[in-house]
Parts: structure tokens; sequence; C-alpha cells
């Protein structure tokens, strides 16, 4: 008959840091990703904000009433003026 270890306190201790290990690092990718996400979701609308005031600038070069840059770009009133008197 073999002899078998008796785990020590040590080997728990060694087990349960392990799983704490690997639950914190799991944890962190997850926030990683959550981080990521939210990050790209904001780069986006910037850029689409941007997008807009280019179209808005343009619309205001050919004289374009503000009822119809506000229309077809979803840009405040505000935001318009601030663009107007930028130029």
């Amino acid at each position: 008959m073999k002899n078998r270890a008796i785990p020590s306190d040590q080997d728990y201790f060694n087990e349960d840091s392990l799983k704490y290990y690997r639950d914190l690092k799991a944890s962190l990718a997850t926030r990683y990703e959550e981080g990521m996400e939210k990050g790209m979701e904001k780069g986006m609308e910037k850029g689409m904000e941007k997008g807009m005031e280019k179209v808005a600038l343009k619309m205001i070069q050919q004289n374009e009433p503000t009822e119809r840059i506000i229309a077809y770009t979803g840009l405040t009133e505000e935001q318009i003026e601030i663009l107007k008197n930028s130029q």
C-alpha cells in the first residue's frame, strides 16, 4: 500500500490563494473589457458629433437656415451658433 500524503495547511492555503487569484484575474478581465466597450462607445459618439459639426459648417457656409441645420445634424441651436461665431 502506498503512503498518501496528507494535505497540510500550506496546501489548503495555496489552493485558496490560487482560487482567489483566478477569480480576481477573471474579474479584472471583465472590467477591462467593459471599460474598453464604454471607451469605444464614447469615441464613436464623439466622432459622430465632430462629423455633424463638419456638415453643419458646410451648411452654414451655404447659408442654410438654422432650423434645417438642426433637422439634418441633430445639433442644438446653441452648438450651431458657436459654430457660426467660430468662422
